[in-house]
């Protein structure tokens, strides 16, 4: 990015632009009361001046007051999670791609914040973006599933109008850089090429060969007259921007390049990858400067000098941010505390701060040295106290606590931030069950009051995908991947049980009936199983599903039984379904149609006279429905990523969804719970 100064007269405007109420409230999508969390994160960029962070991710692009570190807008309108963000030179303009099947870019007013032009490049992710030097020509790079879409696209930012399409990457594009002067646009695609076009008349000047591999990066010296580039083929390569030829090879990488860049005067190159290994290049002899490694990682996602290079940061998949001298070698003082792989870092234009974002920003407590934490990660599951004064959240950061009335935070597990699939709380609300995700695969009872662990279960085949305590909170249910039976644990003692066998497929859900003699489990398949809590007897087996049942739940007054599912593939013309039957009986009474993708979640409003689904990736919504007549009320639709979890309140006024994009809408329920 260019440096050049811009006045600071621009941030008093800028704020004075943005919206008065709390960030909460901003952009909700209709049906709404408030949003948790700001979403996960795919990009950061400062502006020119420093006195602005962009942070674009799942939910839009958020615009953060440098010198406060408060937020000051959030910029929405991608159908799609945000994949990358850039400020223009002077800082007056910002560009943001769009992910998935979005394909477009939007161009935004850095100081106000309105949204001036949106350029369509077909639907497919857009990877990468680039301004030009001067800020009147905006580049993108798109990813497509067949070779004439992973194109370049060229757009005049004076006239808004398209200029030209490059064609000729045979893969998608994941690096663009315009050349100092802008005369001159490099691609890098993962068809093992860079590409040089001329960016006033489109033309391709010349295609750089010689790695076997896809091209991870490409970056432009400060002077313009080389480029370095980055492989799977475990190389980097050093080009003369001008004429194409290949000047050095730097070979030492044991595996996949994942970034490069120069220092400010391009005399050393830094290179980083996979084999947790950081490396200083000199350009002008192709010695090896400096080899840095960071022996617990097992792979590097970024590196960047610091404005006046004696300093280089690197993120890696060890989820540290690591410090460098760059004349000495020594390693200062390692910025911990993200909780996963951090994917990029980038310093401020007068070095004094350095921006850092993981795979998905989801740490509780702050890192030694951290300012502020910008965003959370993905929702795995949500969960009401019985009275209802708590909410619980919980996800690949740890497990978060909210007071239902103010949303404030409520510290309790601030040293516990392992992934957590899922969460439950007893009845009388002074226990959270909680199970882990990923490498603990444990239950966990939590002390509401202290915060401190009463019991541990350890899991024997996986992680558990669904917990339930029985409606007088003596009795824990537990059903784990790899398992084909539902076990069940004395919640006051740790003791185990009984052990529920005859599902011939993974369990993925477990509920109590509320007067806590049955429970039912859900599973891969294809079946609800019935049993007796007492006696441990099989009671009767609900068919209708014609794929996974992946979410099950009782009515209210224990009648009827609801099961929501459907298969990892999508079928766009399937729709997935939820089936209702007599809990008594075991007759099938109703099949809802109407998702698009898997049912992720299935819960009854306090009334039982409605109850709310939930979708997967292709289908994002939260859909209201009138178990009797079987009609879908409404859909409420605002998140770019699957709706993972729902739970009501216990007056009903509010249903709480959680989705993968990291964060929690609330939405506003009082007229359902007045019967309407």
């Amino acid at each position: 990015m260019n440096t050049t100064q811009t006045s600071l007269t621009l941030l008093p405007l800028f704020l004075c632009s943005t919206p008065s109420q709390d960030y909460k409230q901003w952009e909700l999508p209709e049906g709404a009361k408030t949003r948790l969390g700001k979403g996960t994160v795919n990009d950061i960029a400062y502006s020119p001046d420093g006195a602005r962070l962009a942070v674009a991710g799942s939910i839009g692009i958020w615009i953060y007051d440098t010198a406060t570190l408060q937020e000051v807008d959030l910029l929405c309108g991608n159908t799609e999670p945000a994949e990358c963000v850039a400020f223009s030179s002077h800082g007056r303009l910002l560009a943001s791609g769009g992910g998935y099947w979005d394909g477009t870019v939007r161009l935004w007013d850095a100081v106000t914040g309105h949204h001036l032009s949106t350029f369509s490049g077909g639907e497919h992710s857009v990877k990468s973006i680039a301004f030009s030097p001067d800020g009147g020509m905006l580049a993108s790079g798109i990813s497509g599933h067949r070779w004439k879409h992973n194109t370049v696209q060229l757009w005049d930012l004076i006239t808004g109008k398209h200029l030209r399409t490059l064609c000729g990457h045979e893969h998608s594009v994941p690096s663009i850089v315009f050349s100092p002067g802008g005369g001159m646009l490099a691609s890098a695609g993962e068809d093992k090429t860079v590409r040089l076009w001329d960016t006033f008349t489109g033309e391709h000047l010349r295609t750089l060969t010689g790695h076997t591999c896809p091209i991870t990066k490409v970056a432009y010296s400060p002077d313009g007259t080389m480029l370095a580039s980055g492989s799977f083929d475990k190389t980097v390569r050093l080009w003369d921007a001008l004429t194409g030829e290949g000047l050095r090879m730097f070979l030492g990488h044991t595996s996949t390049v994942l970034s490069v860049t120069f220092s400010s005067n391009g005399s050393t190159l830094a290179s980083a990858g996979e084999d947790k290994m950081v490396r200083l290049w000199n350009i002008l002899t192709g010695e090896q400067l400096q080899v840095f490694l960071l022996d617990h990682a097992s792979g590097v996602r970024s590196v960047a000098f610091s404005p006046n290079g004696s300093v280089l940061a690197s993120g890696s998949v060890d989820n540290t941010v690591r410090l460098w001298d760059v004349t000495t070698g020594e390693n200062l003082p390692v910025v911990s505390g993200h909780t996963h792989s951090v994917e990029s870092v980038v310093f401020s234009p007068d070095g004094s701060t350095l921006a850092s974002a993981n795979s998905d920003n989801t740490q509780w407590g702050l890192p030694e040295r951290a300012k502020t934490r910008l965003s959370k990660g993905a929702i795995n599951d949500i969960a009401y106290s019985s009275d209802g004064a708590q909410l619980a959240v919980a996800g690949s950061f740890g497990i978060r606590l909210c007071d239902s009335a103010t949303l404030a935070p409520v510290d309790l597990f601030p040293n516990y931030t392992a992934s957590v699939r899922c969460i439950a709380f007893s009845p009388d609300g002074r226990t959270l069950a909680s199970s882990g995700d990923y490498s603990d695969w444990t239950v966990r009872l939590w002390d509401i009051i202290t915060g401190q662990q009463r019991h541990r279960f350890a899991g024997e085949y996986g992680r558990v995908r669904s917990i339930a305590f029985s409606p007088d909170g003596r009795t824990l249910a537990c059903g784990e991947t790899g398992l084909t039976s539902v076990r069940l644990w004395d919640a006051k003692t740790g003791a185990h049980l009984h052990t529920f066998t005859g599902h011939t497929g993974t369990v993925q859900c477990v509920v109590f009936s509320p007067d806590g003699r049955m429970l039912a489990s859900g599973s891969s398949d294809k079946t609800v199983q019935l049993w007796d809590t007492a006696t441990g007897k099989h009671l009767r087996t609900f068919t209708g599903h014609t794929d996974c049942v992946l979410s099950v739940t009782f009515s209210p007054d224990g009648r009827t039984l609801a099961g929501g599912g459907g298969g990892e593939y999508v079928d766009p013309w399937n729709s997935k379904t939820v089936e209702l039957w007599d809990a008594v009986t075991g007759k099938h009474l109703q099949s809802f149609t109407g998702h698009k993708d898997r049912v992720l979640s299935v819960v009854y409003s306090p009334d039982g006279k409605k109850f709310a689904t939930c979708g997967d990736s292709y289908d994002p919504t939260v859909r209201l429905w009138d178990p009797v007549t079987g009609k879908c009320l409404r859909t409420f639709t605002g998140n770019t990523e699957p709706m993972s979890s729902l739970a009501f309140s216990p007056d009903g006024s509010t249903l709480a969804s959680g989705s993968d994009d990291g964060t929690v809408l609330l939405w506003d329920f009082s007229n359902l719970a007045a019967g309407n």
